[in-house]
């Protein structure tokens, strides 16, 4: 029997999300060392309301429900119950039965029950009240569960279609509104009904929202108190219903009355007694109360025990519930008492009750239990998801059975925990390693869970610089299984840029021994020796970080806390990913952990902060953050700006600007990764390839600039840059000019003949459009190639006082039109960007720069312009645009609107001039007309849009771009104002001929 008792079992306790704790005990343990055990998981530290915890069997195939009193032990509550019903038919629950009056109170003392019992609360709903309740409250809960569950979302954050159906594809409306209330309402209702409660909550904190929610629900129904059927008396009783509760505390409730009768108060009570036995049919408990009344009567004998005058006697339909009312009762008393001592006094033949001296043995062997090798198993990997080892279905008391509610936010409170082989423990230890083998030296840091130190290693007679990371010795068990959650983490890793794990010893203290890096965490080694690094180091520290997450995204692994403080240096030229704690924290979702001061908000990506959501796509996001904090020096984002307003300015479009020394083409690769949808961002395996790219290019700028400053040096000092070229022959030097002048010869002859092409072609080719630090001028060349000016092409703009020098140009056919207007957004996306300040010293033009900007359109063909209202409003609008272009960088963004309006005004006219000549022009020049009309309208359009976005980037780093914008679409406009003047000089060429030919004609009749 002694070795049955000292026998081992696993206990699997169920909490109201679905999720298990699995607990190592055996028969001599006792319950309330199995609801400390699992409440000691649910959180680090001390429970102050530990004593409102109780354990309920409940029969998973039948309403049938035990509540197990705590100085039950296992072994007994086996015995007893399992002769019913197999152990497997069991399932053990851990609940908060015993509430405080005041849950503010609750809330101060022990967040962490306080959460518990609010997402018990919110399952029971679910499962027993939801399908009876109207929609108005429905909704109502549903929306503050919302609130609570994704309470660093902003308010407008499910205006936007993408969240709302993120919330409702892949987390489910079922986790918050009843089925029946999704079933019966138009998804389009539904949708508005939503975003109209959850408006109403914005404004609400976790707290306040569970608050609401117990507010609203006690209109509905009343989860604060219990109810027993049961009479009063052993002889003539009376029926009534019996409501124990904080408020009521004893109290009987006849049908007639509306309101509880108070028997007493649980401070009252002196013992409590059940009188019934297996065999009996029916209840009896007995209530020994302070200052009750005498019962009327004569004197009875109930089974064994004499009916005591001065008690309340209570008969119940059951002794099961009789059991269940005796357990009620002492457990308020103990809260209310703050007393650990049991009210009751049992029977003999209720329960097989061990000794005082036999309940201290079996305590003793609890905590042996407790303290030896893993006695409570480790954490699990993420309490979110439902267990697939738990059932799919609870039995509710009194109602049949119903789908078990998804995990709820509770998750973000307390963890799942599994069977032995859970993998924060793996069977095989192949990573342990002898602690008399490592050598403390001294403290460089502090961790989450102790110090870390630097040590010596010795491995295989070869000292070891290491990295020592310790847990403190007063650590509980499971937070020591946390702790070694990070090392099972690396040892699946295996990346030349990912710190490698050398060992552990698992014996108290516990320590992880890694790979020391000699330079400590990237930010303060940025901050360091900021002077000494360039941009290419800069960029190498991104790269072969995109090298160590592409390997991660490979391995399916999101990282969760990508930042310069995770990043170690182990060489100037080498940096390491650390520090993956963060990733089990987030699975453990304890209420600590997840506590918003405890996650990088400044670093994740909004669906992260919205919804908890951590993917590849999140990783990535926090690695474009992290490259800005390296281009900056160590800087951390968002400065000043606190972390409950940080998703608000996300959810506006605003971004981290451009570190100074930061390349456009990196920067461009950072905005890429803060894409709103996490659809749209780059993986790192493209990433990877990109910032090589980058880098190279930066390496080849370092060297060019390197030899540039050593040719300087060398010249202040009077050596030669380089060697001189050797002597030429005289052959050499024939065989050069012979070959110049055959060029030469070439080059002439197919000018002539470009010349006399030209002279006969009937059309002009589409113009392109080329500028130069605010210069425009047209281009014109064979197949849309641009070709610099020169020979036969020419300007779009001369100066006031230069006469045009170029021959006319040719007539544009409707078909060039038409050709053209087809063409109008392959034209746009070949404007050539502004030149760099670079490239212009390094590639300096060839051809001679043009001229500045003028407002003198050079006339297209050779015809009589007085009066000539097109051409004159064509010139006008080349004036408007010419001032916009030279004024858009020295005025302030409000004076944009006045640069535009002018544009506008201006083709305004040129429109009107057009459509005045129209009905005179030929029918069949219409067509053009039309289409060059159409184009200027819709480039006035882009221009308008250019310039809000130039407004509304005014005050970031992307001023400039957008100014670029509006200046490229002032650009496309002229162009089109000119087009616009060819096609109506062609149409007033074609009814001329159209009226000379008709002259001609009785001529020659004549």
């Amino acid at each position: 029997m002694a070795s049955k008792a000292r026998e081992k079992m696993m206990l699997k306790v169920y909490q109201p999300n679905g999720s298990f704790n699995s607990v190592k005990c055996m028969e001599t343990t006792d319950i309330k060392n199995v609801i400390h055990a699992v409440v000691g998981k649910l959180a680090r530290g001390e429970r102050a309301f530990e004593s409102s915890f109780a354990v309920r069997l409940q029969h998973t195939l039948s309403e049938e429900c035990h509540w197990l009193h705590r100085d039950l032990t296992v072994g007994q509550v086996k015995k007893k119950y399992e002769a019913y019903h197999p152990a497997i038919e069991w399932k053990y629950e851990l609940r908060v039965r015993y509430l405080p009056k005041n849950y503010h109170e609750l809330l101060e003392k022990d967040k962490v029950s306080f959460f518990y019992f609010y997402d018990q609360v919110r399952c029971d709903y679910m499962n027993e009240v939801a399908e009876l309740v109207d929609q108005d409250i429905s909704l109502q809960l549903g929306c503050l569960e919302m609130r609570r569950f994704f309470k660093d979302m902003p308010q407008i954050a499910l205006d936007k279609k993408a969240n709302f159906d993120y919330l409702e594809k892949e987390i489910g409306l079922k986790r918050f509104i009843p089925k029946n209330v999704i079933d019966n309402t138009k998804p389009k209702n539904l949708r508005k009904l939503i975003l109209q409660y959850f408006k109403q909550f914005a404004n609400l904190n976790e707290e306040q929202c569970v608050f609401k929610f117990f507010e609203v629900l006690t209109t509905v129904h009343r989860f604060d108190h219990e109810k027993f059927k049961c009479a009063l008396g052993t002889g003539w009783s009376i029926s009534v219903e019996l409501v124990i509760g904080p408020e009521d505390g004893i109290s009987c409730l006849t049908d007639k009355a509306a309101t509880p009768t108070k028997m007493a108060d649980f401070d009252q009570v002196q013992s409590v007694q059940s009188l019934s036995t297996d065999n009996d049919k029916k209840g009896l408990l007995q209530l020994k109360i302070a200052g009750a009344n005498e019962c009327d009567g004569n004197f009875h004998v109930y089974g064994h025990a004499a009916v005591d005058m001065d008690s309340v006697y209570i008969t119940t339909p059951s002794p099961t519930i009789a059991e269940d009312m005796a357990d009620l009762i002492d457990g308020y008393c103990r809260l209310v008492l703050n007393t650990e001592q049991s009210l009751i006094i049992r029977a003999q033949q209720a329960f097989n009750a061990v000794t005082r001296r036999s309940a201290k043995k079996a305590k003793n062997a609890v905590q042996d239990v407790i303290q030896g090798d893993r006695a409570l198993p480790s954490l699990p990997g993420d309490s979110r998801l439902p267990s697939t080892e738990g059932s799919n279905e609870v039995t509710v008391s009194g109602r049949k059975k119903i789908p078990t509610v998804k995990p709820s936010g509770l998750s973000d409170d307390y963890a799942e925990i599994v069977d032995d082989d859970d993998y924060a423990m793996p069977a095989a230890k192949d990573y342990e390693i002898s602690r008399e083998l490592v050598t403390l030296v001294e403290t460089i840091g502090q961790g989450q869970f102790g110090d870390v130190h630097k040590g010596i290693y010795i491995d295989q007679d070869e000292k070891v610089e290491v990295a020592v990371k310790t847990c403190k010795v007063e650590s509980t068990q499971a937070l020591g299984e946390r702790f070694l959650e990070e090392a099972y983490i690396m040892k699946q890793f295996d990346h030349p840029h990912i710190i490698k794990l050398i060992g552990v010893c698992t014996d108290p203290p516990i320590w992880i021994v890694m790979e020391l890096a000699p330079f400590g965490e990237m930010r303060m080694f940025l901050q360091t020796h900021k002077e000494e690094l360039t941009l290419a180091s800069l960029i190498l520290y991104a790269y072969q970080l995109s090298m160590a997450l592409s390997y991660l995204e490979s391995k399916k692994f999101v990282h969760r806390d990508i930042a310069a403080r995770n990043l170690l240096v182990v060489a100037k030229d080498n940096v390491k990913l650390g520090d993956f704690g963060l990733s089990r924290l987030l699975h453990d979702h304890s209420y600590y952990k997840a506590s918003k001061g405890k996650l990088p908000i400044k670093w994740m990506a909004p669906e992260s902060i919205n919804f908890r959501r951590f993917t590849s796509a999140s990783d990535v996001w926090m690695f474009g953050v992290c490259m800005w904090e390296i281009l900056m020096y160590g800087v951390k984002p968002f400065q000043g700006v606190k972390n409950n307003e940080v998703i608000g300015r996300i959810e506006n479009g605003e971004r981290l600007p451009m570190p100074a020394a930061c390349p456009p083409t990196l920067y461009s690769v950072m905005t890429l990764c803060w894409s709103y949808e996490p659809s749209k961002r780059p993986n790192f395996k493209d990433l990877k390839t990109r910032l090589n790219e980058i880098l190279e290019e930066e390496k080849e700028q370092e060297e060019a600039a390197l030899k540039q400053e050593k040719r300087r040096i060398l010249s202040t000092w009077g050596f030669p840059e380089e060697p001189p070229p050797k002597e030429r022959t005289e052959q050499e030097k024939q065989n050069e000019l012979e070959r110049i002048g055959d060029a030469l010869r070439k080059q002439r002859l197919e000018s002539e003949a470009d010349s006399e092409w030209l002279a006969t072609s009937a059309q002009t080719l589409r113009p392109d459009v080329s500028r130069t630090e605010g210069n425009i001028f047209l281009q014109e060349g064979q197949n849309g190639n641009r070709e610099p000016y020169g020979g036969a092409s020419q300007p779009l703009y001369e100066a006031f006082n230069q006469k045009s020098s170029s021959a006319p140009s040719t007539m544009t056919t409707t078909s060039a039109a038409n050709q053209y207007y087809q063409d109008t957004d392959e034209v746009r996306r070949e404007l050539p960007p502004e030149p760099s300040e670079q490239e212009m010293a390094s590639h300096p033009p060839q051809q001679p720069q043009p001229q500045p900007l003028s407002a003198q359109i050079a006339p297209t063909l050779d015809m009589d312009r007085t009066d000539d209202y097109v051409f004159e409003n064509t010139t006008q609008v080349v004036r408007s645009v010419m001032e916009m272009v030279n004024l858009v960088h020295a005025v302030k963004s409000d004076q944009y609107v006045n640069l535009v309006r002018d544009i506008g005004l201006a083709l305004k006219s040129l429109l009107s001039s057009v459509d005045t000549l129209y009905s005179d022009l030929p029918g069949e020049t219409h067509r053009g007309i039309q289409l060059a009309h159409k184009v200027l309208s819709s480039d006035m359009g882009e221009l308008i849009n250019a310039m809000k976005l130039a407004q509304k980037y005014a005050t970031t780093t992307l001023d400039q771009d957008y100014k670029r914008g509006m200046i490229q679409a002032g650009h496309v406009l002229t162009v089109d104002a000119k087009n616009l003047l060819d096609a109506v000089d062609t149409a007033r060429l074609q009814a001329q001929d159209l009226v000379m030919g008709g002259a001609r004609q009785p001529e020659e009749l004549s």
